[in-house]
């Protein structure tokens, strides 16, 4: 998760799955906005997607924004939780945090290949 302490001018916007585009996060005053992240979709079975985001550049407003990560150690194991209500079968292969990390940040410097993605995960079944 990252937690977010938002100031004026509007900057982060979210997409939105079911508008088929990105829409500003309006700031509330005195507030923080939580952004879930790939590793609560992955124990929520999908339940809370981490969400496509980005951060607009703004020329005639300064922005001042704080993030705070919080992050499992690189031990832990993450999978996705028996107990989430109507979960069914885990959508996700166990896998540990640091090895997601590990292969995110050679993802971030590569020239080559894709960028490492949550659903690189996802077990893929066939309809049969």
């Amino acid at each position: 998760c990252v937690y977010l302490f938002i100031t004026d001018p509007a900057s982060l916007q979210v997409y939105s799955r079911d508008h088929k585009r990105f829409i500003r996060v309006v700031p509330e005053p005195d507030s923080f906005t939580i952004n879930i992240g790939d590793m609560m979709q992955v124990w929520s079975n999908d339940r809370y997607q981490s969400p496509i985001h980005r951060v607009l550049a703004n020329k005639k407003k300064q922005r001042f924004t704080v993030p705070y990560f919080l992050n499992p150690s690189y031990s832990s194991q993450i999978q996705s939780k028996a107990r989430v209500p109507g979960a069914g079968e885990s959508l996700y292969t166990p896998f540990t945090w640091g090895e997601f990390r590990q292969r995110r940040f050679a993802g971030d410097f590569s020239d080559e290949g894709s960028e490492v993605q949550i659903s690189d995960w996802k077990i893929k079944r066939s309809n049969l």
